[in-house]
């Protein structure tokens, strides 16, 4: 990042990804103007179909986009029908994770002032739900992935146990 300028990796992928990338390339044009910051956005391809018209889910070059990008936007790769040939999902998100060495999906929640809750009790809503650990020592944040310093507080119990 220099000055307000953030470098974005957006990584569509195919099915409903990209519109989401669209949607939310646009909302961050409005946070652009409304809050003096520039997100300048590389795009990188990925996915099944770039592995089914290529053999590779993600080039070299997009790993490198990825990991020296202030943030990474994903969309939604991956396609039911079109598998590696052992069977496994084809799922260039979590490749970028585990080799980026990031360890969640971090999904920040608040509440909002006059907007009634779906839950009764406000404590009911979680502040960061993690719900794509690979047990790394980063973070992501609203899908934008940051390295962290020291690795994530454990819960539960560990694999030795």
């Amino acid at each position: 990042m220099r000055n307000n300028a953030f470098h974005i990796a957006a990584m569509p992928g195919e099915g409903i990804g990209p519109e989401v990338v669209e949607a939310a390339v646009s909302v961050l044009g409005a946070v652009e103007a409304r809050h003096g910051l520039k997100f300048d956005f590389e795009y990188v391809s990925g996915g099944a179909h770039q592995y089914k018209e290529t053999g590779v889910a993600m080039t070299e070059d997009g790993f490198k986009v990825a990991d020296v990008a202030d943030a990474i936007l994903f969309g939604a790769m991956g396609w039911p029908e079109i598998r590696y040939e052992d069977g496994t999902e084809i799922a260039p998100q979590l490749d970028v994770r585990v080799r980026l060495d990031l360890y969640a999906g971090v999904r920040p929640a608040r509440v909002i002032p006059g907007v009634k809750l779906p839950l009764a009790d406000p404590r009911a809503v979680s502040r960061d739900a993690h719900p794509d650990s690979t047990s790394r020592r980063s973070r992501m944040l609203s899908g934008a992935c940051t390295r962290s310093s020291s690795p994530p507080a454990r819960s539960g119990p560990s694999s030795s146990d």
